[in-house]
Order: structure tokens, then C-alpha cells, then sequence
């Protein structure tokens, strides 16, 4: 994997490579904006993953266009998916920088398309200034592109989501707080954004159904996106394994087939 770090702009590469009809499995990135409270202007980076032993992959060739200089962005550094995931374990021990936040993740699902990423991007930070989310203590936020290629979507077909066949990105809006005191103000910000967010991205028809990856908050509807034939077998198979519904009614916390 490799990392591209650029200031000012979101590179029209990420949609490119994102929809690329021959672009092959092993060929991901994730496209990330970051803002905090002590932020003159935001921070863009992406991790371009490669599933392979080769360093500097002709795909990523490109990637970086006019935005940085040609030395600085595709050579790739080889690890495991478990030491990656190692490497971000120190965040979140007990003295880490996400240790004892508050935190919230907020979904869209929308075309990718440069327009769609920058009513999303202009949006979410437009917001930011509007609620005056600097005075929130240790306020954070971030938007991470998850990528959703053609070949991502076509080998995921039979799973439960029912995932379409088209390129698309996933917005994931990440924000964490300190103090509870700050949590109306968010909530705010999250509610306001996401409404004109959606409403500019369908009425420009960019606008997708929402499908849980790894990320929703209480209001999003993880089960309902489903196809509803795939939610009546996922209904099926709870009340065969589990007839006397101890993992819906006695298991605190979580998302509940049962209950979509």
C-alpha cells in the first residue's frame, strides 16, 4: 500500500480509477479529507492498495496528475492486512488519539462522479463553518471516499446487500468531540449537512441507496436498504438459529434483522 498526500483539491484520478471497467480486483484506494479545530484548511490524502508484490504499479502510474510532483506518490510499501491493521491499533488504546471520544459515522452512497464528491466535500465542509464547529472541544472530522469498482461490485454479487453493478463511493463522514455539551451542536451539523447533501445529490440523480459497510449511525436504515427477498431469508434464518431470539431481544447494542 501507499499513501498521496496533496493540499486544496480532490484529484479527478480517484473517479477515474474508481470507475474503470477493467481495473482488476487486486486494485483499490481510499480517497480521505481531514479538518480539525485547529485547521486553516483541510488535509487530503489517499491509500492506493495493491494486492501483489509489485511496487510501483502501472495503474497508479497517473494517479497523481498535475497535483504532486512525479517522485512522490506510487511506490508502494509492502505489509500484511494484519500488520495495516496493527499500525492502527496504537490509536485506540487507552492514551491514543481516539481514546475517551465521542464519536459518530454518517454513510451517503452516491455515484462516482467529481460532481457528486464535491457536493459531499463542499457540503460537509461548508457546514463545519456554518455551525462554528471550532468551538467544540477537539472537534475532528473526516471523509473517507470508500471505493466501490466495478470488480468489487461484480464479485459481490449473491451477498445479502444486493450491492448494484456500477461504480460508486460510499461517503463516510467520521466526527468525535470530548465533551458531551457538544454533542447538540453535532448532531446539528450532522442533520443539516446530510439533508442538503441529499437533496442536491437527487435532484443531480447522483444519490444511491444506502448500504451498510462497516459504518452507520442510529438513524440510517442498515437492514431496510436490502433487497427485500434477501431480508426475508436473513429473517428466516435468525428464527431457525436462534427461535427464542436471545441474540435480538438479550444481546444489547447492534443492528437487529428482526427489527427491519
Amino acid at each position: 500500500m501507499g499513501w498521496v498526500r496533496s493540499q486544496g483539491a480532490i484529484p479527478t484520478e480517484h473517479t477515474e480509477l474508481c470507475s474503470h471497467r477493467r481495473l482488476r480486483p487486486q486494485v483499490s484506494l481510499h480517497p480521505l479529507v481531514r479538518w480539525g479545530q485547529n485547521y486553516t484548511e483541510p488535509s487530503y490524502e489517499s491509500k492506493l492498495w495493491y494486492n501483489g508484490n509489485v511496487r510501483k504499479p502501472e495503474v497508479f502510474k497517473d494517479y497523481q496528475g498535475s497535483i504532486l510532483p512525479e517522485n512522490n506518490s506510487t511506490v508502494l510499501r509492502q505489509m500484511t492486512m494484519g500488520q495495516f491493521a496493527a499500525s492502527l491499533k496504537p490509536s485506540y488504546v487507552r492514551v491514543g488519539e481516539s481514546s475517551g471520544k465521542i464519536q459518530l459515522f454518517h454513510v451517503v452512497s452516491h455515484t462516482a462522479t467529481i460532481t457528486s464528491m464535491r457536493v459531499v466535500h463542499d457540503t460537509f465542509l461548508d457546514g463545519i463553518q456554518k455551525h462554528n464547529l471550532k468551538k467544540v472541544d477537539q472537534f475532528f472530522s473526516s471523509i473517507a471516499y470508500n471505493t466501490i469498482t466495478p470488480a468489487f461490485a461484480k464479485l459481490s454479487q449473491g451477498m445479502p446487500q444486493g450491492i448494484p453493478q456500477e461504480a460508486a463511493f460510499w461517503s463516510e463522514q467520521a466526527v468525535s468531540w470530548v465533551k458531551p455539551e457538544g454533542s447538540p451542536k453535532v448532531r446539528a451539523f450532522i442533520d443539516d449537512v446530510n439533508a442538503n447533501i441529499t437533496a442536491q445529490l437527487e435532484k443531480s440523480g447522483e444519490l444511491r441507496p444506502y448500504l451498510y459497510l462497516n459504518d452507520a449511525e442510529l438513524s440510517q436504515p442498515v437492514f431496510q436498504g436490502y433487497p427485500l427477498e434477501n431480508l426475508a431469508r436473513l429473517k428466516e434464518i435468525r428464527a431457525k438459529y436462534d427461535p427464542n431470539r436471545v441474540y435480538t431481544d438479550q444481546m444489547p447494542g447492534g443492528f437487529k434483522v428482526e427489527h427491519a
